[in-house]
């Protein structure tokens, strides 16, 4: 199996993913890569275009960010297929991100805990291995070496 190397702007640190809802609908997303997020977040026009109405969510989550504290919907994204994998009932924010972001959502630590991830920043590569058992781990290493 191949470890997926992605090509990253490590300027605007944006990765491609895609969210399927329930319906089988799929959206393309633009992510930023954020690893001080505990948590996936997404745009509420994102989650609406998957037939998610953040305003029906049944659990809120208070975020503190630098300009104060907030309380944000939690929904459920039926299935998040991230560097060639897919995490099925991911929980994730409703983030009010201003139009500067430029993205749909966050990828927080909540997906990328799932991964082993080095990213290149000269080379302007990601490359991801789901954490699983020596083999997979040992295939990582070596996509890494062949990305330096």
């Amino acid at each position: 199996m191949f470890v997926p190397t992605i090509p990253f702007d490590p300027q605007r640190r944006l990765i491609q993913i895609v969210a399927l809802a329930s319906d089988g609908r799929r959206l393309v997303l633009q992510m930023l890569v954020d690893t001080g997020a505990s948590m996936t977040g997404l745009r509420a026009s994102a989650l609406l275009a998957l037939g998610i109405d953040p305003q029906t969510a049944e659990r809120t989550l208070q975020l503190n960010t630098a300009s104060g504290t907030m309380s944000v919907p939690v929904v459920v994204v039926p299935n998040l297929h991230v560097f060639g994998v897919s995490l099925v009932n991911v929980p994730v924010l409703c983030l009010p991100l201003p139009a500067a972001v430029g993205a749909d959502g966050v990828l927080g630590n909540d997906v990328l805990s799932h991964f082993w991830l080095f990213v290149h920043f000269r080379r302007g590569l990601l490359v991801a291995e789901q954490v699983s058992n020596f083999w997979r781990r040992w295939r990582f290493w070596w996509q890494v070496m062949r990305a330096s």
